[in-house]
């Protein structure tokens, strides 16, 4: 642009005043600014319900939320769990009966060697589960329990994981006993795969298939009843294979042929808020899928208790192929199809797909962390928008790796992810439903400031556009457009409407598209192909008739641009449309005048903008007036005062502009009642019509 305006005859210093005044006019650098500030504020409001938010990204994407997948323990429950119930020597009791008339030890010593710390940190524990075992043994009888740590050294332990489901442990006996003890804990239904006796009243028995499916219903029972279920076995460890000295590791322990001593369950109380955040998500649009590695009876309970799923659940487990299926799940109002870990295993992308695209309501259970960011990949593919995952455990990584936003309780164990950007920490569940509106009105903000802010590019780049390509003198100087960007008339606007209060009810169904940019086609159409042109064809009016009044006709303009330049002395003056001659002062003192009247009708015509920016639904007379909003209109009237009486009297025609004639200053009237008047009759159309032309055209 600089070596055009050069060749065309300007000295070089002028060519670089009017390309820095294009390419600020072309580039709406205060965007990014406007846009930065807001985000930051929505971030610190945040943060104010949120423990911590990383990323301003976080501020934007929450709101675009369109699938929430949460874990279940820890997440959706509180996590602090206390022992309810009991089943051993094939007698189901609850923990009360248990404590007062219960003569077991088997189970008390295996739960206890299972689930104790040891070491310096013995008092602190590994989790909630062994928290509440350890907990519960030492309100029986706390001298035992000690009594048993104190006699037990443990020499190995293969920690649990989620693929696995069990934790195993070595404890070498510390006393005038001699040899090891392997003790297990983990999922029912894995520990009575490994089990083939079982231990009733002290005596050993084989674990006959009546008693395996009396084990597993009593875990359905528990289960059904939100309670959390986990299986312990035993075996003591032949003193001729492994010696004082034997080193154990994972493929060296019998996993197989162990004895079964017993089940305990215990209640997880649903966390706070748990349930506004289901039903504000829920009638957000939002859809929820609760994603958990535990029992699918008590994945079932927590999802009731919590209305993710309706009380009236129809389940059916998934068959794969099943044609019966299929039609029951499309026939039955409140099927819920039940998807498990190994199921999700035997999918294909293709097939994982489908199943979320067709299925309205599927809850996935036993599932490892892989099966989880699976799900999460799953969901990104199939809707728009963004995908959202809460969890709090270690587990959940991968899961929270794929998703678009990720966000941990304030009880998190996820320490590793404290380094993942994009990352909201909360305590209060209820406090994400708050994030989501916030982030919502955010995003409705950004695209009302975008639409100001880069509607008033055309009209300032406009004039240089007619300038080379008519041949016409310069219609608004390059100090006029400095001074628009430094009186802020862009900028202010643009920040205050950040402020701006919902017009709606955030929390409803929203219509999300694979588009994620803010800036999408309609809202930049509208910006160039509406509002600016408005404000161009404004601004070039009131210069053509200031031009006209003083006996240049547009016609007469077109071409004479190197004439009406050319200050050389051999030049004869300029005739205008009515013969009278014009010297080269007399030419550039009309011509600062036209382009103050450009410059005044170009900031009148802003005042407008910014009414109709306000609202992209509402009528704008509708929406109470805000002091931010009062105050940036105040600053366009100042600017204009500024412009009309301070310069010419301080700085005559320093920064090319002059005094105006009274009349001058009501060119821009008409632009301005009909751009109020054009956006108030669309957006009366949108109201009337939310699924029509004007709707789905203009509405960004």
């Amino acid at each position: 642009m600089f070596v055009v305006v050069f060749l065309l005859g300007y000295f070089w210093l002028d060519a670089v005043i009017i390309f820095l005044a294009i390419f600020l006019a072309n580039i709406p650098n205060i965007l990014l600014s406007s846009i930065a500030i807001c985000l930051s504020l929505v971030h610190s409001k945040i943060s104010k319900y949120a423990e911590a938010v990383k990323g301003l990204k976080t501020a934007k994407m929450v709101g675009s939320t369109s699938v929430l997948c949460v874990d279940k323990t820890g997440t959706l429950t509180e996590g602090h769990m206390k022992v309810s119930h009991v089943w051993t020597n094939q007698t189901l009791l609850d923990a009360d009966t248990y404590k007062k008339d219960s003569v077991d030890t088997s189970l008390r010593k295996v739960a206890v060697l299972s689930c104790a710390n040891q070491g310096k940190e013995r008092n602190q524990m590994h989790s909630p589960v062994d928290a509440a075992v350890m907990t519960f043994f030492q309100e029986e009888d706390k001298v035992k329990v000690q009594s048993m740590m104190e006699n037990h050294e443990m020499v190995y332990e293969l920690p649990f994981n989620s693929f696995k489901k069990y934790q195993a442990r070595i404890a070498k006996v510390a006393g005038g006993e001699k040899g090891y003890y392997l003790v297990i804990k983990g999922a029912p239904e894995v520990i009575l795969r490994k089990c083939t006796t079982i231990l009733v009243n002290g005596i050993e028995q084989k674990l006959e298939q009546p008693t395996r499916n009396s084990i597993i219903n009593t875990v359905t029972l528990l289960g059904s009843n939100a309670e959390y279920v986990i299986g312990f076995s035993y075996l003591k460890l032949s003193e001729s294979l492994y010696d004082e000295n034997h080193l154990f590791d994972e493929d060296t322990i019998p996993l197989e042929g162990l004895r079964f001593v017993g089940l305990m369950s215990m209640n997880n109380p649903v966390r706070k808020g748990a349930q506004e955040l289901v039903s504000k998500c829920q009638g957000a649009g939002i859809r929820i899928l609760m994603l958990t590695g535990d029992h699918t009876e008590v994945a079932k309970a927590v999802a009731k208790s919590t209305d993710i799923l309706p009380k009236e659940t129809v389940f059916q487990d998934y068959l794969v192929r099943d044609k019966e299926q299929e039609n029951f799940l499309h026939k039955e109002k409140h099927a819920v199809c039940v998807i498990q870990g190994q199921d999700v295993s035997e999918f294909s992308s293709q097939q994982l797909d489908n199943l979320l695209r067709q299925t309205r309501n599927v809850l996935f259970t036993r599932m490892s962390p892989n099966h989880k960011a699976q799900v999460v990949e799953s969901c990104k593919r199939v809707y728009f928008g963004a995908v959202a995952y809460v969890g709090d455990e270690v587990n959940d990584i991968p899961a929270l790796e794929k998703a678009d936003t990720r966000i941990l309780v304030k009880s998190s164990t996820c320490l590793p992810c404290n380094t993942v950007e994009n990352l909201a920490i909360s305590d209060d569940l209820s406090s994400i439903c708050q994030s989501i509106q916030d982030s919502r009105l955010l995003v409705d903000n950004i695209k009302k400031c975008i639409l100001y802010i880069v509607s008033f590019t055309l009209p300032t780049i406009g004039p240089f556009i007619f300038y080379i390509l008519l041949d016409i003198p310069l219609p608004l100087g390059a100090f006029a457009i400095l001074m628009l960007d430094l009186l802020a008339l862009s900028s202010v606007p643009g920040i205050a409407m950040m402020s701006e209060e919902p017009e709606y009810e955030l929390m409803k169904p929203q219509q999300f598209s694979d588009n994620k940019c803010l800036a999408s086609e309609t809202l930049i159409s509208r910006a160039y192909g509406q509002l600016g042109i408005i404000q161009l064809v404004t601004g070039m009016f009131a210069y053509f008739v200031v031009m006209a009044e003083n006996g240049f006709w547009p016609g007469k303009l077109i071409g004479i641009r190197s004439e009406w330049d050319n200050d050389h002395q051999a030049v004869v003056d300029i005739e205008d449309s009515y013969g009278q001659e014009w010297t080269y002062q007399q030419r550039k003192l009309l011509e600062i005048t036209a382009q103050t009247a450009y410059f005044v009708a170009l900031v009148l015509i802003q005042v407008a903008s910014v009414l109709v920016c306000r609202t992209r639904i509402k009528s704008v007379f509708s929406v109470r007036w805000s002091h931010t909003l009062t105050a940036t209109i105040v600053c366009l009237l100042l600017a204009i005062v500024f412009t009309a009486v301070v310069v010419p009297f301080l700085v005559p025609a320093a920064l090319g502009l002059t005094s105006l004639k009274v009349e001058w200053w009501f060119l821009s009237l008409p632009f301005l009642l009909l751009m109020v008047a054009s956006e108030e009759l669309r957006k009366w159309g949108i109201r009337r019509n939310p699924e029509g032309f004007l709707a789905t055209e203009t509405l960004y």
